[in-house]
This record gives C-alpha cells, structure tokens and sequence, in this order.
C-alpha cells in the first residue's frame, strides 16, 4: 500500500456541534479513498491537540498597548506587524502567515531569510510577554 498526505485542513479547539465550548483534543477521523474506484483503502482515527492558550488579547485588544485601534485583536497584531516590519498584511487579508514565515505543519517554505512564524513569536516575546499561561 501506498502513502498519503492531507495539507491544510483547519483545526480549532472549538467542534460545530459545541462551538462555545473548549475540546483542545479533537478527534479526527481520516479516511483516504483510491481516486478511480472511489474504494476505501485507509482510515485512521487520531487525536489533534489544538488549543487557545495563547492569549494575545491580554495585550493586543483594542485600546491596550502595543494593541491599537483596531476593533478585534487579530487585527491590531496585523496592524502592529505592517508597524514594525514595513509590510501590508492588514490590507491584504486572508492573511496566511505561512506564506511568509514558514511553516512545517503546513508544508510552507515561506520566504527566504524569513524566519518561521514560531522563531518570530518567541524572538518578539522574549523578556516582553511572561512564560505563564497569563503571557503565553
């Protein structure tokens, strides 16, 4: 048998049938089917830890700083981002990250000299944002 690959499926800590109510270990259930015959040949149900712990409201909101005046918090991070770097993300949304900072749960090289998106976070946070569940 073969090998298959699935990219980019989203994944929240949210289900639809409770989307107010936190599950940060979803289940999922894969199933490859042979394109030709349309025959099930693989399933696979497996367990994605997906969560919410960052909270980058706590200083990103609306009205804090270095938050901005933006009316939601993924917003103002754009904002701040276009500040800080010379870019144009908060005007060209969606914005996918990965198609600069690369990304290897996404299979995303990003950009030459870019760094990945996880080097970027914890470069700017370091020593600014607490390592708690408060901070991140």
């Amino acid at each position: 048998m073969g090998a298959f690959k699935a990219e980019g499926i989203p994944l929240t800590e949210f289900s639809d049938s409770a989307p107010s109510v936190p599950a940060p270990y979803q289940l999922a259930n894969v199933v490859a089917y042979e394109i030709a015959t349309d025959r099930q040949v693989a399933s696979l149900t497996v367990v994605t830890p997906v969560s919410t712990e960052m909270h980058c409201d706590n200083c990103h909101a609306s009205g804090k700083q270095p938050g901005g005046s933006q009316p939601r918090t993924e917003l103002n991070i754009l904002a701040y981002h276009d500040n800080e770097e010379g870019t144009h993300p908060l005007n060209s949304r969606p914005v996918l990250c990965a198609n600069c900072h690369s990304s290897n749960a996404l299979g995303k090289p990003g950009v030459s000299g870019v760094p990945s998106l996880s080097k970027a976070m914890h470069a700017r946070h370091t020593g600014v944002a607490p390592d708690t569940l408060d901070g991140c």
